[in-house]
């Protein structure tokens, strides 16, 4: 099963895909449109393609919206958001949200945990080496992911970890590589 997980951001879209993880970080000088558009471009040839295999993703793993942004930055990650979600309804991949907090619960057993705590784990946890916390948040949603469909090489974590009240629905997936 190949599975794609994206922590969306304006500035550095993290993405893992079970094989590798990176940044999407568009040029500064794009605004808006042009962003957002970089962005979605650059989403739709990971998961046509993933990795070192090259195969379409079965699935794509979204961390749900946070409800902590303030200002204009609201309005400009809930329409990269809705774009990137009509991109993938639009093109037949199936997706799935993880509410942030239960990410946090998953990574770290604490559904409130700052950033610094899911770097911290991800490092302890996933053998991570680098310092972005949208790569460390998309590394942790494969894993999640990868937990929900039993796929080998998923990290194990304490089960009081995998208790949250905010469960994604995993969708039925017909394709097991």
């Amino acid at each position: 099963m190949n599975i794609l997980a994206l922590d969306l951001s304006l500035v550095s879209t993290g993405w893992a895909d079970g094989h590798d993880f990176g940044t999407l970080t568009p040029p500064k000088h794009l605004r808006g449109a042009e962003r957002w558009t970089w962005v979605r471009s650059h989403v739709l040839k990971l998961a046509d393609a993933l990795g070192y295999t090259y195969q379409r993703a079965d699935l794509v793993v979204l961390e749900g919206y946070s409800f902590g942004s303030k200002g204009r930055a609201l309005f400009d990650i809930a329409e990269l958001g809705g774009i990137i979600r009509m991109t993938l309804l639009d093109h037949e991949y199936p997706y799935v949200e993880v509410p942030p907090s239960s990410l946090k619960k998953f990574a770290t057993g604490k559904g409130n945990a700052p950033k610094d705590l899911m770097l911290v784990e991800a490092v302890k946890r996933l053998g991570y080496t680098g310092s972005d916390h949208n790569e460390a948040d998309a590394l942790f949603l494969w894993h999640l992911a990868a937990n929900a469909y039993g796929l080998p090489g998923a990290v194990t974590v304490p089960k009081s970890h995998m208790e949250t009240k905010a469960r994604p629905a995993w969708p039925q997936i017909a394709k097991v590589a």
